[in-house]
């Protein structure tokens, strides 16, 4: 009973063995594990790929929708930079205008102050030639700065940077060539581009201006000055204009000006199109100040140079408030950029940068079931061995 238990018990063992190695050609044991072994020796590659790198999207195929978020962001982020460092020369630009016409002040204050001097009777002929000459002398300044008052070869001063306004032509000067009618043109910014008419008429020697109209619609609540041919036009709204006009027109000539923002300076402000800002600084000299004829040979004359500094003194202030309060604006838009691109870059960063507690975890587990892979990858290698028992 014994001996046949026990012959039993073998031809079970060999069956169990039969079963289990009877196929040596095909390990099907060490192709499962060589193929899990594969996928975890990838999987830590990629761990490997990302924690030495930081990225956690460095193929297009690791996160396709995420990387192509990502490159626009990128893309987005870089023109805000460009643009914060456009906006930052730009502000530049304007406190060196600012600085040019802070001197221009400070020469028309010594100017005014020549002229209170000059209109004390206490003044010899003589005095009043050396004031004119100091006065001269700081006009020429005036000019000189407005000349010479340049960012990068720009000029600043001397109208580059301003609005086209182009004045009709009614007359003609003595040699044939046609001139303008408007002459020194100043427009506040609440003066739109476009098309302005108006009639002049002339009342003892002063310009009577009518029919105002602004791209053929009559403009309402104007109201119209002059002091001889030098004409102010004004509204509640801010809109402003002065210029000289050509004492050569007949009455009831119609003047047109046409005003465009070409020579306004463009500012890309955005990392878009279209996302300027368009800025102007007009010319600044002794001629649109009205200071270029300035006489201090009576009281009289003293009186309208006063007269002249004054209304200089405060287009200059005006002047100065107008850039001032542009250089704020683009400041403010400097910050607006840098906070724009700083909450931007920790979008990418969340899209396609690497955890790398995270990631460091995941290299952890892959890198034990390789080891684990590797182990059972060398019992199934060894298994078929196992057949040589059925020999014995």
């Amino acid at each position: 009973m014994a001996i046949q238990g026990r012959r039993a018990g073998g031809r079970r063992e060999a069956l169990f063995y039969e079963r289990k190695l009877m196929k040596i050609n095909h390990n099907l044991s060490a192709v499962i594990s060589n193929t899990e072994l594969r996928k975890n020796e990838f999987s830590v590659e990629k761990s490997i790929e990302k924690l030495s790198s930081g990225i956690a999207i460095n193929h297009s195929k690791d996160n396709p929708v995420g990387m192509a978020i990502s490159n626009m962001m990128k893309t987005q982020i870089k023109g805000l930079n460009r643009a914060s460092e456009n906006a930052q020369n730009t502000s530049s630009l304007l406190n060196t205008a600012e600085g040019a016409l802070s001197e221009i002040h400070s020469l028309v204050q010594r100017m005014r102050e020549l002229a209170v001097q000059a209109g004390n009777d206490t003044n010899t002929e003589t005095d009043r030639e050396a004031l004119a000459q100091e006065m001269e002398a700081m006009r020429k300044e005036i000019d000189r700065i407005s000349r010479d008052t340049e960012f990068n070869g720009v000029g600043l001063l001397d109208g580059t940077l301003d609005e086209r306004m182009t004045p009709s032509k009614s007359t003609n000067s003595a040699a044939g060539i046609p001139q303008p009618d408007l002459d020194r043109i100043y427009a506040s910014d609440a003066v739109e581009a476009g098309t302005y008419k108006m009639k002049v008429d002339w009342v003892n020697g002063e310009a009577n201006l009518s029919d105002f109209t602004y791209n053929g619609q009559q403009l309402y609540d104007v109201t119209f000055k002059s002091e001889g041919n030098h004409a102010y036009i004004q509204r509640p709204d801010g809109f402003q204009m002065d210029f000289l006009i050509n004492r050569d027109l007949g009455a009831g000539t119609n003047i047109t000006l046409e005003i465009s923002n070409m020579g306004r300076l463009q500012a890309q402000v955005g990392a878009d199109e279209n996302q300027i800002e368009l800025l102007r600084i007009p010319k600044i000299d002794s001629e649109m100040l009205y200071l270029d004829d300035i006489s201090f040979k009576s009281s009289e004359d003293t009186d309208k140079a006063l007269d002249k500094m004054d209304k200089a003194i405060d287009k200059i202030s005006s002047f100065r408030s107008h850039i001032g309060a542009m250089t704020n604006r683009i400041d403010y838009t400097v910050s607006y950029l840098d906070e724009n691109a700083e909450n931007m870059e920790s979008s990418v960063s969340t899209i396609a940068d690497t955890d790398m507690a995270e990631e460091m975890t995941e290299y952890t587990t892959q890198n034990v079931l390789v080891q684990s892979a590797t182990a059972m990858l060398a019992q199934a290698n060894d298994a078929p061995e196992q057949l040589l028992s059925l020999l014995q």
